[in-house]
């Protein structure tokens, strides 16, 4: 283990998790506007653009609570900003991530473990019921 290395605390780490949907939303939004495409005109397209509304709705949500935290934490650079905009906001791929800050991939991820545990001091997550 090098001396950059920077572990997630478990704040982080639950953070993170939290966070993850925007990734994977993401991601099906696009399939699902691949699948809409495909299927144009046809009767699958109904129940594929509702998926589509819902999972774009749930994105949003997301998204407004992770443009709000990361606001709300000062201590955060502005390199570890764009980091948590660009992964979570963007769903952007880490190598992605590694061209737009220039950087390496591996400092990308200390910057960005370090961002996250910063963000999960700020406020606590919402309580799931």
């Amino acid at each position: 283990m090098n001396q950059l290395y920077q572990p997630l605390t478990a704040e982080g780490a639950a953070l993170k998790e939290y966070w993850r949907p925007c990734v994977d939303w993401s991601r099906r939004l696009q399939d699902l506007r691949d699948e809409i495409k495909d299927v144009e005109g046809r009767a699958e397209e109904v129940p594929l653009r509702e998926e589509q509304r819902k999972v774009g709705a749930e994105l949003e949500t997301l998204r407004a609570e992770v443009r709000e935290r990361i606001a709300a934490t000062p201590t955060l650079t502005s390199n570890e900003r764009r980091i948590l905009r660009l992964r979570y906001l963007c769903a952007d791929p880490w190598e992605a991530i590694a061209l737009q800050v220039g950087r390496e991939t591996s400092a990308v991820y200390t910057a960005y473990r370090k961002a996250l545990n910063k963000a999960a001091l700020a406020t606590p997550l919402p309580q799931v019921s």
